[in-house]
């Protein structure tokens, strides 16, 4: 209380510089050498156990001719003491003549919903949608209506007769087409190889997605050779009821 009573008689920050277009340019396109009191500080530190159990999985109708989010907050892995969600949608490139039109949503614990995207509100029909929700949690959709066959979702796996969150993620990927279609599973910052694979036309695989001596943080993204601009992509953290780390990517703690 001292403390905060005391802030009142500091001075106002001040020293301040106005960072030229140029400067600006030259952090993005090298960040590694940009001005290092921008920095994220290195290392981790604990981070208390959350009650969120987050869904968002996004797939091409090509009946509605609509790219469709399922979203929502899950009620299973913490029962009652489960947390609903804010959600943050936008378009990152033209829909409907805009840049960046951005949705917003908010469900509470059980809650589980849609909504439609028209694609031909997207620019050339290729819907590209970024999707924020709290935690880290983040999904990304591109693609056209060539891949409607395609379709990816994200849970968590459980453990036990209790099903008791590990920390892990479940993929389930389905080939609804009439070709085989070749995937690539790429790994962004976790230390992880690149896994590849194929399904035939018809065809289903589950995958587990290891990320618990992370502390269940992730950042990986679906591509398939067959649709080159076809791609999802998953991040956030997965969580076990336990106390965790921060983000050790965001903190450069892997190498």
């Amino acid at each position: 209380m001292e403390e905060i009573y005391s802030a009142q008689f500091k001075d106002l920050p001040s020293g301040f510089r106005e960072i030229s277009g140029s400067e600006l340019q030259s952090m993005i396109d090298h960040p590694e050498k940009a001005n290092p009191l921008a920095k994220q500080e290195t290392g981790t530190r604990p981070s208390t156990a959350l009650p969120y159990e987050l869904n968002a999985n996004g797939y091409y109708d090509a009946g509605k001719q609509s790219f469709v989010i399922l979203m929502g907050a899950g009620n299973k892995l913490f029962g009652q003491r489960s947390a609903g969600t804010p959600f943050t949608v936008y378009a990152p490139e033209s829909y409907a003549g805009e840049v960046c039109r951005n949705w917003h949503f908010a469900a509470k614990a059980g809650d589980q919903f849609t909504y439609e995207w028209p694609l031909a509100e997207f620019e050339h029909g290729k819907y590209a949608l970024r999707l924020h929700g709290p935690n880290g949690f983040f999904r990304e959709f591109r693609g056209g209506k060539e891949d409607h066959g395609v379709r990816v979702d994200c849970a968590y796996e459980t453990s036990g007769k209790s099903k008791t969150p590990t920390g892990n993620l479940i993929l389930h990927l389905e080939n609804r087409g009439a070709k085989a279609v070749s995937f690539k599973l790429k790994d962004h910052g976790y230390g992880k190889s690149d896994n590849a694979f194929t399904l035939a036309p018809g065809g289903r695989k589950e995958i587990i997605v290891t990320k618990s001596e992370h502390k269940g943080w992730y950042d990986f993204s679906i591509q398939a050779d067959d649709f080159p601009g076809w791609s999802q992509r998953f991040a956030g953290r997965a969580e076990n009821g336990k106390e965790t780390i921060t983000d050790p990517v965001m903190g450069k703690a892997i190498s």
